[in-house]
C-alpha cells in the first residue's frame, strides 16, 4: 500500500473517532446543563474543550456560545465541523479503497453539516441534533464493517480509530478522575457524565451493577479486556493491526511499531487496581497518552514519513 494511502486511512478514521467522542461529550454535556447555574455549567463545559485538547474561548459564558465554538466554528480545527470535513478530504483521496456506501454516506454528512447553522439547531431540538451526528458516525462504522475486506486499508482505518480512542479516553478520564485536587474526589453526577460520554454507562452497570464508584469507574474503562470504549481493548486492537500489518523480519522480530505498541498493552493489561487508583492514577493516565504519541510516531516513522532508501531493494 502507499503510503499516502496509509496515511489518509488512518487520519480520516481518526478524525471521525474525534468528532464522535465531541458529539456524545457535547450531548452529555448540554443535557446536564439545564440543571446547572452558569457559573457551574461554564466550568464544566471548559473541561469538555480540555478533555479534547481544546482551548474554550475566553468570552464563551453560556451554552450557546461553548456549542458554536465546539461544533459549527470553522477557525477551530478540532470543532465538529472541521473534524468531518478533515475526514472527507481524507477519504476523497482514498475513494478506490473504501466502499462507495461509506463515500456517499460521509459525503452526506459533510455537507449536511456544512448547511447546518447553530441557531436552526438551537431554535429546535438541539438533543435531536446530536443524536442524529452520533447515529451518523456509528452507521459510517457499520457500512465500513459490512462492506470492506479485512485487508491492510481496513487495518488502517481500524489502527486510527483505535489509537485515538486510547489517546481521548485517557485524557477524559485524566481530567474527570485525576485532575481533581483542587476539587476534592468527583461526584456521582460527574461519574455518571463521565461513563455516558463513553457509552459505557449500561456497560458498567452490567458488570458493577448500578453502585457509582469512581475506582470502578476507573478500573472498567481502563482494564476492561472486553468493552469496546476501555482503553485496554482499544490498545490490543492497535497491537493486533499493527501484527498483520508489519512485515515480518527473518529473525522473526517484531517490527518496531509492534515493540511500542507491546509496551502500551503490557501497561494496561498488567495493571493492579492500585495502579488506577489515588495519586497514582494521575501519572498512570500520562504514561498511557504518552506511548499513544509513541505508537503514533512510530506508525509515521516506518509506514508514511520514512527514508525510501531504507525500503529499496538492491
Amino acid at each position: 500500500m502507499l503510503s499516502r494511502v496509509a496515511d489518509s486511512l488512518y487520519w480520516m478514521s481518526r478524525y471521525l473517532e474525534r468528532a464522535e467522542h465531541l458529539a456524545r461529550m457535547t450531548l452529555v454535556r448540554l443535557t446536564e446543563s439545564i440543571e446547572q447555574t452558569p457559573e457551574v455549567a461554564a466550568k464544566d463545559w471548559r473541561r469538555v474543550f480540555a478533555a479534547l485538547y481544546l482551548d474554550a474561548p475566553d468570552d464563551a459564558r453560556t451554552a450557546h456560545d461553548f456549542v458554536q465554538a465546539l461544533v459549527f466554528d470553522r477557525t477551530n480545527p478540532g470543532s465538529l465541523i472541521n473534524c468531518v470535513a478533515a475526514a472527507r478530504d481524507n477519504a476523497r483521496q482514498v475513494r478506490e479503497h473504501i466502499s462507495g456506501e461509506m463515500w456517499e454516506h460521509l459525503n452526506r454528512q459533510n455537507l449536511r453539516l456544512r448547511a447546518t447553522k447553530l441557531d436552526d439547531v438551537w431554535s429546535g431540538e438541539p438533543v435531536e441534533f446530536f443524536v442524529r451526528e452520533i447515529d451518523a458516525f456509528n452507521l459510517f462504522q457499520g457500512l465500513a464493517g459490512a462492506t470492506l475486506s479485512r485487508v491492510t486499508s481496513w487495518q488502517f482505518m481500524q489502527l486510527g480509530c483505535h489509537v485515538e480512542r486510547v489517546m481521548l479516553l485517557a485524557r477524559l478520564c485524566d481530567l474527570f478522575m485525576a485532575g481533581r485536587e483542587d476539587e476534592g474526589p468527583p461526584s456521582a453526577s460527574d461519574c455518571v457524565s463521565m461513563l455516558k460520554m463513553c457509552s459505557a454507562f449500561e456497560a458498567y452497570c452490567r458488570v458493577h451493577t448500578a453502585v457509582i464508584r469512581p475506582a470502578a469507574i476507573i478500573e472498567f474503562l481502563a482494564l476492561d479486556p472486553d468493552f469496546p470504549h476501555s482503553m485496554r481493548f482499544a490498545a490490543d486492537q492497535v497491537a493486533m493491526q499493527l501484527f498483520n500489518i508489519a512485515p515480518k523480519s527473518e529473525e522473526g522480530r517484531r517490527s518496531k511499531p509492534e515493540r511500542v505498541a507491546g509496551r502500551l498493552t503490557a501497561m494496561l493489561d498488567f495493571a493492579e487496581p492500585d495502579d488506577v487508583s489515588g495519586e497514582r492514577l494521575h501519572v498512570f493516565l500520562d504514561q498511557v497518552q504518552a506511548q499513544c504519541h509513541a505508537v503514533h510516531e512510530q506508525i509515521y516513522a516506518t509506514y508514511v514519513d520514512y527514508p525510501v532508501e531504507a525500503h529499496l531493494v538492491e
